[in-house]
């Protein structure tokens, strides 16, 4: 594992197959990189068999635009090495990687570029006005479960710069341009899926299932289907049951066929 770290980011070569260079995936930053802090960590998003990965994680006070070239120079100058490279952008890491997208020249090895799960429209797990106008009054049976649930929000709420860009009408939202490269796929909650999540004692992403429905939000646990889905028919889109924790693995095993 090779570490490098730049002003803006930090990211991490994890070769799995030592003798070639065929493959890289390069996942666009959901986290922050101080989030990774141990190999286990970094190992949750390895799916394929023999791919490379280049993970890239934000860093605290990155400035955007920066951070887009900074990202440009690094991911041209690690996949020129390899013969196909597939770019992932999950959740907020898809509108980094339309906004990387549209500064490259043409690439041919370019397989495929995959978002997942992406906020296009925004959340309203972004904003912490909306979210307590959404769970202020929510009570069963007289228990206030709203309150509950925003009080724990807010402990793990950061509010910063990767927050802001993916509130509702935000300036990064608004200029984004979607390229037309971009394979996107939608995820929205199932009981079947929650079902699955259950036997598995995957409670993260169960649990999104529960506040999907708790607060009517009608899409992945966080981000509305509404949000996730482009009206642009160049656009190739697939809506698959899941969470937004689920989704990425689910996809990567489509995208890579295993």
């Amino acid at each position: 594992m090779k570490k490098i770290e730049l002003k803006n980011i930090k990211a991490w070569i994890i070769k799995k197959n030592k003798n070639s260079n065929d493959t890289i995936v390069v996942l666009m930053p959901e986290y922050y990189a101080d989030f990774y802090k141990n190999e286990k960590q970094l190992n949750q998003w390895l799916v394929g068999k023999n791919e490379d990965y280049l993970l890239i994680g934000f860093k605290r006070k990155f400035k955007f635009n920066e951070l887009i070239k900074e990202m440009k120079e690094m991911t041209q100058k690690i996949m020129y090495k390899y013969k196909k490279i597939y770019l992932i952008g999950h959740s907020k890491g898809g509108v980094v990687l339309n906004y990387l997208l549209n500064e490259y020249e043409t690439n041919n090895k370019i397989k495929d570029a995959i978002t997942i799960s992406v906020p296009y429209k925004g959340t309203p797990f972004a904003s912490i006005k909306q979210m307590e106008k959404i769970l202020k009054n929510k009570e069963v049976l007289g228990i206030k479960y709203g309150k509950i649930l925003f009080d724990f929000y807010k402990k793990i709420f950061d509010g910063d710069f990767s927050d802001q860009m993916i509130e509702e009408d935000s300036f990064i939202l608004r200029n984004l341009k979607v390229n037309e490269l971009i394979q996107n796929y939608v995820f929205k909650v199932s009981f079947i899926e929650f079902m699955k999540d259950s036997i598995k004692l995957d409670f993260e992403s169960s649990s999104l299932y529960l506040i999907d429905k708790l607060i009517k939000l009608n899409g992945d646990g966080i981000v509305s289907m509404r949000s996730q889905y482009l009206q642009n028919k160049k656009i190739k889109q697939n809506i698959i049951c899941g969470t937004h924790k689920s989704g990425y693995k689910k996809v990567m095993k489509i995208v890579l066929k295993w």
